[in-house]
Parts: structure tokens; sequence; C-alpha cells
């Protein structure tokens, strides 16, 4: 009988379950809401219903390449979430499970005129950790600032942002690119974050002054300790058989 290598077995178990691939807990795209965009409406999985409110502003459910190319990279099937507000509008929803460790929370958002105040919030309870801003001034964010993007030949066409969000052991890190030359990236200390919010304050109409934001999902890495103990039992199982 072939003698197996008992400790190559072994590393070959952990080196399987640190390549396992991510999993989807939790999905949503504007392509879900056929029907509309409504507070208490929910076209995905993994999160809570939206909760909808302004004064002076509204949301739909439309196509960011109104704002030109840039912004178009946003939608999914010709659709985005879309807000608009000479007052305030807030987009708000939470995930229906916590996130764990090394759990990533993604999506995408658009604008083009920079005027009045956008962009989304984290919270964790009614406890706000995290702000990503953009006015006249520039970028700014818990943590950290970035000029604005030049119109000519970039904003004017749109800006689309990509956002990832990693779940730590001591609060989460973030990234935040475009094709249009803005990345930040950074990290925060705090408990978790169990909620999210975009708004748009004082923005006016027309299509410019539109937020839009799409492609929510939350991917979770399969825990490779447990994976590895799974077939590590099942090597010494088939070692004390022989």
């Amino acid at each position: 009988m072939k003698k197996t290598n008992f400790g190559a077995a072994v590393v070959a178990a952990f080196l399987a379950a640190a390549s396992q691939a991510a999993v989807v807990v939790a999905s949503d795209n504007a392509t879900n809401y056929g029907s509309g965009w409504s507070n208490g409406s929910n076209g995905g999985t993994g999160f809570t219903a939206w909760n909808l409110s302004s004064s002076d502003g509204g949301w739909f459910r439309g196509n960011a390449s109104v704002q030109g190319s840039n912004s178009g990279a946003t939608d999914t099937s010709g659709n985005s979430f879309g807000m608009w507000a000479s007052g305030y509008v807030n987009a708000e929803r939470g995930f229906t499970s916590a996130l764990g460790v090394g759990d990533v929370f993604s999506f995408d958002m658009a604008y083009k005129w920079d005027n009045g105040n956008r962009g989304f919030v984290l919270s964790n309870g009614s406890t706000e950790v995290f702000n990503f801003n953009i006015n006249s001034s520039g970028y700014s964010w818990t943590g950290g600032s970035a000029a604005s993007t030049p119109w000519g030949g970039a904003r004017e066409y749109g800006v689309s942002i990509d956002v990832a969000i990693t779940r730590t052991l001591t609060g989460f890190s973030f990234t935040m690119t475009s094709a249009q030359g803005f990345s930040a990236s950074g990290s925060v200390a705090a408990a978790g974050f169990d909620s999210f919010k975009f708004y748009v304050a004082g923005a006016g109409g027309g299509d410019g002054g539109n937020m839009y934001a799409n492609s929510f999902l939350v991917t979770a890495i399969p825990a490779p300790g447990a994976i590895a103990l799974v077939g590590l039992a099942g090597l010494v199982s088939t070692r004390r058989r022989r």
C-alpha cells in the first residue's frame, strides 16, 4: 500500500482552504425594480427594505448615462438608483445579517455637478461611523480629503466611483477608486456598521445635480480554519483506518 506523506497532506488541506472563492451573501441592483423604486421596496437579498425620505427632493430608477458616459458605468441594464434634491433626500437601508471579519461590502456611485452636498454614510445603530461627501470644495471623508475631479475632459461626462469596504477585527478598511482619477483608501476604528445611507442636499434640479448608486454586494470568504479542519479530520480518519 502506498504510504501517504501526512505532513504534506495537511499543508495541502490548508492551502486549499486559503484558496476558497468568495461567496455572495447579499446582492441588489436597480434592474430588480422594474415596477419602480419606492419607500419600503426591496428587490434584493441580504438587505433590509429601503427607507426613503425627502423634503423638496426625490428618488427614481433611471439611466445614469444621461450625465455622460462616465456616470453610465454605474448602470446595470441601463438603470441605477437616482436621487435629486433642492432640499434633501435620504436613501437608507441595513443588512439582514451582521458583517463578519473579512466580509466586503461594495457598490458603485456616480455624480456630475458638485454644487450642494452628496455622498454616503455608514452607521452602527444610531452612531455615524463614516461619511463620504462631495461638494464644490472637493472630496472629504472621515479621516481625509482630496481635490475635486477636474471638469474638462472628466467630470463634464460624469464621475463614477467604485467603493469597497472590508470588515476588520478593529473596524473596517475602505477603498474608493474612479477611472476619472480620484482614489482614496484608509481604515476606521469602530464597532462595525449595520446600515448605510445615501444623501443629496441643496444640489438643485437637472440631470447634472443627481447622484446615482447601484450594484450593492456583500461577499464573504469561507473561514479557512473551519474548512481546513474539515479536511484535516478527513485525513486523520483515513490515516486511522490504515
